[in-house]
């Protein structure tokens, strides 16, 4: 990271975010075990595991898309927009 993107960097929606999925987290365990959950928790077939990993996935995702200067979407703006009014027609 260059030091104007360290410097943009906002730690409090960063924390934010953690707490946030800590508590999603949190809920997802334990509506399981309230729920009488008969699998093993830490199982790949599990909720709780199925969310942690998307919970990964998305923070990845995340911290790579603040590596990437937005600036230059610009281009791909136009055939961005017409991908998705095709898909929003397919649906």
């Amino acid at each position: 990271m260059d030091q104007r993107r360290l410097r943009d960097f906002n730690a409090y929606l960063f924390v934010s975010i953690l707490v946030l999925l800590g508590f999603g987290a949190a809920m997802v365990y334990s509506t399981m075990i309230g729920n009488n959950y008969t699998g093993a928790v830490w199982s790949l077939d599990s909720p709780f595991v199925k969310h942690l990993i998307w919970v990964a996935l998305g923070l990845s995702a995340m911290l790579a898309l603040t590596l990437i200067d937005y600036q230059n979407l610009r281009l791909l703006a136009r055939p961005l927009y017409l991908v998705t009014l095709l898909l929003l027609g397919y649906t």
